[in-house]
């Protein structure tokens, strides 16, 4: 009977830390190491010079669906090692004229050529350990279009590879903040987004939305998604009109405002700031609230935004759903309490009560472990595991707690992870690069996730990131899901037994 209700109990906690458990969907230029289309050219990085692809992107002349209509080069992919031979589908349709293909700085061959009604298809051949798909297309005639490169493997018009799926089924909520490349877009309108039939989904402004949807339904997850921070009114309601029509029912929206609007290293931090002073000066839409603190500027404005974030998803979702299925998140700082505070404040004292508009606020739960005095694997676990059991303290989960049952909303997680990378995002050396593909390092981030499930209730925590990273991510390659980290990741973290 004991062993019962031991394995009863095992199974019940199991499923709850699977469930708490979201992840931050990598991005890396031009996804070097991460397969997301099964159709290369939609994250290849743009039609460049036919003798050197990387030069001149954007300037080759084009027909009015963006094919080319000159002689070009594209890099499919680079940085990215092959962990076995590949063999790819090459098709697109000729206007006039057969064009001369070659590989550039790649190994590969090209074989089985065919032309059937214009149609082009040939196979490209990749020996293991290739790193690079880089094409050359001349005496293209009058042009070609419709060019895709497809691996061989998929036969039923998939969109997303399986290896894409694999690495994110496991998880309960997908953010797409690095998809949308949040940091990067200062969009404004609508119109002016990526649409699901451009060629390219390697923009300035991301990934398109319908594809954000069709990734969420597919793998039927929850899904965390950053309101672009000049996004305007128009944007705001058609992009509510869009999730409200295209994802399934069953499925919650997670809304942030922007990333980080309080980081003074992206121009959000700055924009936010100029608005406030002007707003301010001018009174226009923000209240009286001044603040001593330049620190809190952007924040404020930041709060007004979320609010009328509120409102548009209202009108589109209706009031019912706000905090039930649209879940709109306060971006705040763990470690110092006050940004959060002062939000809230502000909120409570001109519009009432926080959880009226807000499900809750999250940061980010990092662990700083960079230590270039680690010489071996045994004092890095040492470094990193008093890390750890010093996190609740550190990262102040009590008082961020506290906070949220004062104001009766979540605390969650945007991101975290144990952070070993530097300023200039690398491993700090070469020992901890090697330590964090071992079990021991899975076994710390399990240890790390059960402090914060233990000190937060069960609170929704959002690794950072689920792709292929040497620092951050889960895999070297996601074309090498066998390594030894994944299936630990798997079996220990992510519950692989329960298919939700």
């Amino acid at each position: 009977m004991k062993k019962f209700f031991l394995i009863l109990f095992l199974s019940i906690y199991t499923s709850l830390f699977s469930m708490s458990i979201g992840v931050n969907v990598d991005w890396i230029y031009d996804w070097s190491n991460m397969s997301l289309f099964t159709d290369l050219i939609k994250q290849a990085r743009g039609f460049g010079d036919s003798n050197e692809p990387w030069k001149k992107i954007g300037e080759i002349k084009t027909d009015n669906n963006g094919w080319p209509i000159e002689d070009f080069g594209i890099v499919v992919y680079s940085g990215r090692k092959n962990y076995y031979d590949k063999i790819y589908n090459l098709t697109f349709d000729i206007v006039d004229k057969v064009p001369e293909i070659k590989f550039i700085k790649s190994t590969g061959t090209i074989k089985n050529i065919k032309i059937t009604n214009n149609r082009y298809s040939a196979k490209l051949y990749l020996p293991k350990d290739n790193t690079q798909l880089i094409l050359s297309f001349k005496h293209i005639g009058s042009g070609i279009k419709n060019i895709k490169i497809i691996d061989e493997k998929y036969k039923n018009n998939e969109v997303f590879t399986e290896e894409f799926i694999e690495m994110h089924k496991y998880f309960k909520v997908l953010r797409f903040m690095e998809l949308k490349r949040i940091n990067e877009t200062s969009i404004e309108n609508w119109k002016d987004r990526t649409k699901k039939e451009d060629i390219f989904q390697n923009k300035k402004d991301g990934i398109a939305w319908e594809y954000i949807i069709d990734i969420a339904n597919t793998l039927n997850k929850d899904i965390w998604i950053n309101i672009p921070y000049k996004a305007n009114n128009e944007y705001i309601k058609s992009l509510a009109l869009l999730l409200k029509n295209g994802l399934n029912k069953n499925l919650n929206i997670y809304i942030e405002y922007s990333n980080e609007y309080w980081n003074t290293i992206f121009p959000q931090n700055t924009w936010l700031k100029e608005q406030y002073i002007e707003q301010i000066e001018k009174n226009k839409n923000l209240k009286e609230y001044k603040v001593k603190n330049e620190y809190f500027k952007a924040t404020l404005i930041a709060v007004e935004k979320l609010i009328k974030i509120n409102k548009i998803f209202s009108e589109i979702f209706g009031k019912s759903e706000i905090n039930n299925r649209v879940r709109i998140i306060i971006g705040a700082q763990i470690v110092w309490t006050d940004v959060i505070k002062t939000q809230l404040k502000y909120i409570k004292k001109y519009y009432g009560k926080p959880n009226k508009y807000f499900y809750g606020f999250a940061g980010g739960a990092y662990i700083n472990v960079e230590n270039p005095d680690n010489k071996n694997f045994n004092d890095i676990y040492n470094f990193i595991n008093n890390k750890i059991e010093n996190s609740p303290l550190d990262l102040q989960y009590k008082e961020n707690v506290k906070i949220s049952k004062k104001y009766n909303i979540k605390f969650l997680a945007y991101e975290g992870g144990i952070d070993i990378a530097g300023n200039d995002f690398k491993s700090s050396n070469e020992i901890e690069q090697k330590f964090i593909q071992t079990e021991d390092y899975v076994k710390l981030m399990k240890k790390y996730l059960d402090i914060w499930d233990r000190y937060t209730d069960n609170s929704l925590f959002m690794w950072y990131k689920s792709g292929a990273s040497n620092n951050w991510g889960f895999v070297e390659s996601m074309d090498n899901l066998k390594n030894k980290k994944f299936i630990k990741i798997k079996k220990l973290l992510l519950d692989e037994n329960k298919k939700e």
